[in-house]
């Protein structure tokens, strides 16, 4: 077994213990009657967890809970502040396909050409050249 294959067995054995924890903390969660320390170390595990699997709005909303409890740690508002950026740096790459007009294109799927109607001039495609508008 090479080390790109140990690596990945490894990487998927966290990931599904990951899993099994965020069930863990949800159930404790959703069923705490125990004091509001335990609930904050609770939601502090979970949003650690989830950040660390990109799930970055959900790691916030734990965050967000969190505070309302108590002061959260410096550790904690760095996964906020880090999360916050990921969630905007994910809306503007999104914005930014959307106005260069890329396509995921899958493998057998034809090549289609698609230039932003806001643009300066034209593609002909029987000419296979940009006509300036």
């Amino acid at each position: 077994m090479t080390q790109k294959e140990a690596n990945f067995a490894e990487s998927t054995q966290l990931i599904r213990n990951d899993q099994e924890k965020i069930g863990t903390l949800n159930l404790l969660i959703s069923t705490s009657t125990q004091p509001s320390n335990n609930l904050f170390n609770y939601y502090q595990e979970r949003a650690e967890i989830l950040f660390y699997l990109n799930k970055y709005e959900d790691a916030l909303s734990d965050i967000n809970a969190m505070e309302k409890i108590n002061e959260i740690p410096s550790s904690i508002k760095l996964i906020k502040w880090k999360s916050l950026i990921q969630i905007q740096c994910a809306k503007v790459s999104q914005e930014i396909k959307q106005s260069l007009a890329i396509q995921v294109i899958f493998p057998g799927e034809s090549i289609r050409y698609r230039i932003p109607s806001d643009s300066m001039g034209s593609y002909h495609p029987t000419k296979s050249r940009w006509i300036p508008g």
